[in-house]
């Protein structure tokens, strides 16, 4: 690696300058148990398995170190989300600065539940953890990967003066449809300017336009990143659930009636713009003030709130990457039943279906991979209890023994020539 880092140095021009993408040996996932990308082995990484000619990959100081080491004066890093090979978000330096990088939590909260190497099984919830690694000032010595720019000569080779972060559309959907968001700092504000990344243009012919607007960045916690919260807890019920669904919809109807001057029950129907107004772009800040953001979609039709809940339920659930539970797991639809009927929303099995099958259906027509209709069964990603998990250790334990019993028993059997 040394040897490499110094011939490439002699090999640049006097303005040139290197780019590095590289997994970061400590990154957050592999401490969740992720599996490390070379070696197909969870912990390899962290517990630095490499040999001396293997594949390896570093730490931010040891990377940083081996770079300057080799010439280069000038070491700038950026940190993609969930991680340099399918980024969604780019944070710079500036944006991880102490009093800046809780602000990004929710935005790296978002970028990490896209990542396609997730395992079956997790140590800990990502999601739950970023906020406390972006407040402790460990965004960047706990970033999945890194994207470094490095130099010969002190200069500034990335535009981090105003530019704090970017985030990049679902690099699942269709052409027409993919944005950029660009985070930039405007005084003491910062401004979010969307525009789309593609030089296609959505179609007219659809029933619904994309939005791109720009706005302030709104301060405070993602109303999905509350409901991961509240699943970590083992004891969680239906009906805390439904208090978390509560605040979504009773800031959905303040804002509506606010507009609109109109009471808001079951059989409401919503102007197309709020298509959007679901957990996952709904941010609550310290004070209680609930705030929609990136409302991307507007409908040309009026939306039903019953489908809006099941949209916006089915959406959080799945944003969901570890759930502690002792009981039975639930499944998606009847969670979600449950706790519509805590909320006063009726949803019977063929209406369930059919707005289910709208959605997929509005899914099918942004991505670009075919979505199946089927119904299908999703449960929770349940992660077993600490107790339950110590009463396997103990079972399987029990169980050893007794077939280390049993083999001994037969072995002494033959040994004395007895049944």
């Amino acid at each position: 690696v040394d040897q490499m880092l110094r011939a490439i140095r002699k090999l640049l021009a006097p303005d040139g300058v290197l780019i590095i993408a590289i997994e970061n040996k400590l990154g957050l996932k592999y401490f969740a148990g992720y599996k490390e990308d070379h070696f197909g082995r969870a912990m390899f990484g962290i517990q630095d398995q490499y040999s001396h000619d293997s594949i390896v990959t570093f730490g931010q100081v040891e990377l940083e170190a081996k770079i300057t080491q080799a010439g280069f004066n000038n070491v700038e890093f950026a940190y993609p989300f969930p991680d340099y090979k399918f980024p969604q978000a780019v944070i710079f330096d500036s944006g991880m600065a102490p009093s800046v990088a809780p602000r990004f939590a929710a935005l790296v909260s978002g970028a990490i539940a896209s990542d396609r190497q997730k395992p079956a099984f997790q140590h800990f919830s990502m999601k739950g953890a970023v906020r406390s690694v972006m407040e402790n000032g460990l965004g960047k010595h706990l970033a999945n990967s890194f994207i470094v720019i490095a130099s010969p000569e002190r200069k500034q080779n990335l535009d981090q003066n105003s530019t704090l972060a970017l985030h990049f559309g679902n690099g699942d959907r269709k052409n027409e449809y993919l944005k950029t968001a660009r985070f930039s700092r405007r005084s003491n504000e910062i401004h979010v300017e969307r525009s789309l990344m593609a030089e296609a243009q959505p179609s007219n012919n659809q029933p619904f336009d994309l939005v791109l607007e720009d706005e302030f960045f709104s301060a405070g916690k993602l109303w999905t990143d509350k409901l991961q919260d509240l699943v970590l807890h083992p004891t969680w019920s239906v009906h805390e659930i439904a208090d978390w669904a509560r605040v979504w919809v009773d800031s959905l109807k303040g804002h509506f009636q606010t507009s609109k001057q109109k009471e808001i029950d079951h059989l409401t129907t919503l102007p197309g713009l709020y298509f959007d107004a679901i957990p996952r772009n709904l941010i609550i800040a310290e004070d209680g003030t609930a705030r929609f953001i990136d409302l991307e979609w507007n409908f040309k039709e009026p939306i039903e709130i019953d489908f809006l809940f099941i949209r916006g339920m089915r959406d959080a659930l799945f944003s969901l990457d570890v759930v502690v539970r002792d009981k039975q797991p639930y499944e998606f639809g009847e969670l979600i039943r449950l706790v519509g009927a805590e909320l006063g929303i009726s949803l019977t099995n063929s209406k369930f279906e059919h707005y289910v099958q709208r959605e997929l259906e509005f899914q099918e027509t942004v991505t670009r991979f075919p979505v199946s209709k089927d119904s299908e069964v999703h449960f929770l990603p349940i992660k077993p209890t600490e107790e339950a998990q110590e009463r396997f250790v103990l079972l399987h334990r029990e169980e050893t023994k007794e077939k280390k019993r049993s083999k001994a028993a037969r072995t002494l059997s033959k040994l004395i020539g007895r049944p």
